[in-house]
């Protein structure tokens, strides 16, 4: 909970609000499906259960979505935005932007939001690590 909502909720708020066409969630989860459905969400099934496990990948899940949504609808999209509800935080800008990005600079296949780490994630003290940065 963060806000009074279910971290989800803000995820599917800035979603609905971008310029994303359709916002589909992907659950194994009756209550969060329901959840999604009040604000806004498609939930159009239950990820089955082997796609929900600690060692399924946030891959399996979206191929399983993709799969799925070719299969029973016939809608495969041009552009897959990968949410997920640990941030909260994201702003329908945030994602206009990135999806304008791969848009405008046809040859990237994929675009990733990152922030630099201030605060250790586990500890809440200062970083004292060196920072890094992927380069090709």
């Amino acid at each position: 909970m963060l806000a009074g909502h279910p971290l989800i909720v803000h995820t599917i708020r800035a979603s609905l609000q971008s310029f994303v066409q359709r916002t589909v969630v992907s659950t194994d989860d009756e209550d969060i499906a329901a959840i999604s459905r009040q604000h806004g969400a498609e939930v159009p099934f239950l990820r089955p259960k082997e796609l929900a496990s600690e060692t399924a990948t946030s891959l399996s899940a979206i191929q399983h979505t993709l799969g799925w949504l070719k299969e029973h609808e016939g809608y495969w999209p041009d552009v897959v935005c990968y949410m997920c509800s640990t941030c909260p935080f994201r702003t329908a800008k945030a994602i206009d932007t990135t999806i304008e990005m791969l848009i405008r600079e046809p040859e990237l296949d994929s675009v990733i939001t990152i922030r630099q780490v201030v605060d250790h994630p586990y500890f809440g003290v200062p970083f004292a690590g060196r920072a890094w940065h992927a380069h090709e």
